[in-house]
């Protein structure tokens, strides 16, 4: 739940390079709407594959995971978990406006204009079919750790075998205790499959000794 925190802290403006060598927690939800919000044609239409299947979501993660890799910086996607029953109306509330968002988007596109479509286009972003596991997956063919907290499961069958192999996916219990040990961590039932993960977590950078 969306909490307004900027009047506790002093703004400064920074540059990518200024994170170089440190770990960044980033909202996944939040990066997901975006994503899904934004890239997006001219009549608001998303980027789908062969299949009719909306990959503006993964298109955006690739990119701008890759760029802040490729600055040095080390990327954590936080999923939330299940939202509090005091949340209901609010959650209520947005599907609402999603729905009539969507109603005056294809209006929009019938007329022909494209302006207003692509805004009411990206006030219907929804989260919605396999997004959550495919944004895993994609962690995973990336070769960042996936949070076994995490909404939604990695498609292991998706990855050719050998490849599987040569880059297995690096699993953690949750980003919410990755300086504790295998030991503290009794609800892992794979203690080996854990200190592996463990272990790809350190070479990996996001551990510290």
């Amino acid at each position: 739940m969306g909490v307004d925190l900027g009047d506790l802290f002093e703004k400064k403006e920074i540059e990518l390079s200024d994170l170089k060598g440190k770990v960044i927690a980033i909202d996944a939800y939040n990066t997901l709407y975006q994503f899904l919000s934004i890239i997006r044609q001219r009549d608001g239409t998303p980027l789908i594959d062969s299949h009719g299947e909306i990959t503006s979501h993964l298109s955006g993660f690739l990119y701008r995971t890759t760029n802040l890799i490729e600055e040095g910086i080390k990327p954590v996607y936080v999923f939330d978990g299940a939202p509090p029953a005091f949340k209901n109306n609010t959650i209520e509330e947005r599907k609402k406006i999603r729905t009539e968002a969507k109603e005056k988007w294809d209006e929009a596109k019938a007329k022909g204009d494209e302006e207003a479509a692509f805004k009411h286009a990206q006030a219907s972003s929804r989260i919605g079919g396999n997004m959550i596991e495919d944004a895993k997956l994609l962690l995973g063919f990336m070769g960042l750790p996936v949070a076994q907290d995490m909404d939604g499961s990695v498609l292991l069958e998706a990855f050719n075998p050998s490849y599987l192999e040569q880059h297995p996916v690096a699993f953690n219990r949750t980003y919410e205790t990755l300086s504790t040990t295998v030991k503290q961590q009794k609800e892992i039932t794979d203690e080996e499959a854990e200190k592996e993960g463990m272990e790809k977590l350190k070479a990996l950078g996001y551990i510290q000794e």
